[in-house]
């Protein structure tokens, strides 16, 4: 299976708008996002709560909701459904389950002050959940023109090691001779009683599988080097995020998002 893929569905009668108005480096931009190594979608989610953007990760994400505001975030997406075969008791069967979903790119435009006060304040869930995404999507853009770096960005794998942990119950991950630890370093990390060893047959240490809950279980070296490993693979997703959705806010694109 593959990772958690965003696509952009553009209707015939805007392309040609869009090829008027839009230059090519921008249109480029359209194409979608595959997320670095296939990561899936609680993965998404996370890269973009530990960013400070939970809301617009879980309009991005296939999540269930947990709270009013992400109900209201998930109406706004058309889940789409195709039929599977199956298998049982010597028969073919077959049962319709979804298979990703639509959001209109509308909910990417810049949210009016006007608007805002026109809608009220209040408890009002739709509000809060097109605010929230307004402001965290404002956000994101900033942090990309920033390079995702600086105050902002300080504990970010933290706080993506915690997101990926609160939704699966916990973070897994492997250290390996094949992804750039040295078997030296894996001996001294084991030595502390970090991880479950996995041995080569002639005795040599090539892996070890790290597991917890949050990332304060973690030793400070284990997270430096799976930091080392994930950093541009995180951050070029976020940033391939971040291209997509802001050519999508400012040309105002009659379009679709895509996820699946």
């Amino acid at each position: 299976m593959g990772g958690w893929v965003i696509n952009v569905v553009i209707p015939p009668s805007h392309c040609e708008y869009l090829r008027k108005r839009v230059s090519p480096s921008v249109l480029s931009k359209l194409n979608g996002v595959i997320p670095r190594e296939e990561l899936s979608s609680a993965e998404v989610y996370a890269l973009l709560s530990a960013a400070g953007c939970p809301r617009l990760g879980f309009l991005l994400t296939d999540l269930d909701p947990r709270d009013p505001v992400e109900e209201a975030i998930n109406s706004w997406k058309q889940w789409l459904h195709i039929p599977f075969k199956y298998e049982r008791g010597g028969e073919t069967r077959m049962i319709v389950g979804p298979c990703g979903f639509l959001v209109y790119t509308g909910y990417l435009e810049p949210l009016e002050e006007e608007l805002i006060a026109r809608w009220g304040e209040g408890d009002d869930a739709v509000l809060d959940a097109r605010v929230a995404v307004d402001h965290e999507l404002e956000r994101l853009i900033e942090l990309a023109e920033a390079g995702f770096e600086g105050p902002a960005m300080e504990g970010f794998f933290d706080r993506y090691i915690d997101a990926v942990a609160e939704i699966r119950g916990w973070y897994e991950d492997t250290l390996s001779v094949h992804l750039g630890c040295s078997e030296e370093e894996l001996r001294e990390l084991l030595a502390l009683g970090v991880g479950e060893p996995f041995w080569a047959p002639d005795g040599r240490l090539v892996a070890l599988r790290v597991k917890a809950k949050r990332a304060s279980e973690l030793p400070a070296e284990v997270k430096e080097k799976l930091w080392r490993r994930w950093k541009s693979k995180l951050l070029g997703t976020l940033k391939d995020i971040a291209a997509l959705l802001a050519v999508l806010r400012f040309t105002r694109v009659n379009a679709f998002l895509l996820f699946g």
